[in-house]
């Protein structure tokens, strides 16, 4: 079951089990000293990446949970006559590529307020007047008017914050119930630069998905598009990630790792898992182990490990600046990203940011690929820069 939604400043991800951290370190030390480690099951070069519509029937995206949680939080609000706040605020994670909160506002016939794409280099705030008046003449009306992406009102360059502050003075003076999302890099950022915080009540966010939720998730999804019943089987021992012990606590602490690797969020955390199945093709027989792990499967589908991507050598410095521009604004155009970097060519890695899986591309925008995320974060953090709440 769905958590509610809880106080941005109460986020808290779930944590790493201290065995993984102490078996990580002793693994990184072994492999100095004495070469690779104690055998796999099954080893991964023997298997293969399922199947895309083998992980749709297996790793189906969480929706249906979070506009649960969106609908139990507001329902109330909703419903009062002349609410303490005609606003509330939601900071999602990161690589909301699914777009939750348009996607729970299209489907309950709420106002969805999007602006026209900002362009790079617009002249001065007069044009974004002219445009702004366009955009916020949407906010007169009764209803629930819905800003799904705050990050997509500005850009960060000289001229891009004029479209966001007059935003968010007139929602400060309207009194019509509206809900601004916004995610959590963006935020941070937005709270600097306009005070976004002072003109806004303090936001919400989704809570975090722990090893239990994901273990409620994943164990929704247990037929593959065959109709088969599947085990998930971690490459490594042989254990069913999803079990559970006489007490229902979960056997294996796969989940607890990848609750934590992926900070808590949902989609990150589906993204890993989507790319660790795998699948055994070969005609050959299975190891003995591999045997004896899978005797009373019917269909068993291997969890492999998920290695971060690598920052491209000799070109860091250019990628982390074009990575944390792509958190900021979620996504941007070639054109729109060069206006936000420093005039020394950063775009210029975007091919090995893409050959690497960091950076997706859909049409003309660039985003951050949710798998990558855990990589993204850690190497921004390791350089110092200014992080988002989750």
């Amino acid at each position: 079951m769905v958590k509610p939604l809880v106080s941005l400043h109460r986020y808290t991800a779930p944590s790493m089990p201290t065995e993984h951290t102490v078996r990580r370190a002793w693994k990184r030390v072994r492999r100095r000293l004495l070469g690779s480690g104690g055998a796999p099951v099954l080893q991964q070069e023997a298997l293969e990446r399922a199947s895309l519509a083998c992980m749709d029937a297996l790793a189906l995206p969480p929706a249906g949970l979070l506009h649960r949680a969106i609908d139990d939080e507001l329902r109330e609000w909703l419903r009062q006559p002349s609410p303490d706040r005609w606003q509330r605020v939601l900071v999602m994670p990161p690589c909301d590529q699914p777009g939750v909160v348009e996607a729970w506002a299209r489907a309950a016939g709420h106002t969805v307020l999007i602006p026209p794409a900002l362009r790079a280099g617009t002249p001065g705030p007069d044009v974004h007047t002219l445009n702004e008046a366009e955009d916020l003449a949407a906010l007169d009306g009764s209803g629930l008017v819905v800003i799904p992406r705050l990050e997509h009102w500005f850009l960060r360059h000289r001229d891009g914050l004029h479209r966001v502050r007059r935003l968010l003075a007139q929602l400060a003076a309207q009194e019509r119930r509206c809900l601004i999302a916004c995610n959590s890099w963006a935020w941070r950022y937005l709270v600097k630069a306009v005070g976004a915080d002072v003109l806004l009540p303090r936001p919400q966010t989704l809570a975090p998905f722990d090893a239990e939720l994901l273990k409620d998730w994943f164990g929704q999804h247990t037929t593959d598009d065959d109709g088969q019943n599947v085990t998930f089987r971690l490459v490594s021992t042989g254990e069913d990630v999803l079990a559970t012990d006489k007490r229902g606590a979960l056997a294996s602490s796969h989940l607890q790792q990848l609750a934590a690797r992926s900070i808590g969020i949902p989609w990150v955390a589906g993204a890993l898992w989507r790319a660790s199945l795998r699948v055994r093709t070969a005609s050959d027989g299975l190891p003995e182990r591999a045997l004896s792990a899978t005797a009373d499967d019917v269909r068993t589908v291997w969890v492999a490990d998920v290695e971060d991507p690598r920052i491209p050598r000799h070109h860091e410095d250019q990628a982390l600046l074009v990575l944390q521009a792509l958190l900021l604004h979620e996504a941007l155009s070639a054109t729109d990203l060069a206006s936000v970097l420093p005039a020394n060519g950063e775009a210029d890695v975007l091919p090995a940011l893409l050959a690497a899986g960091f950076v997706a591309q859909d049409g003309q925008l660039y985003r951050i690929c949710p798998a990558a995320y855990p990589g993204v974060r850690g190497a921004l953090q390791a350089a110092g820069f200014p992080l988002g709440e989750m």
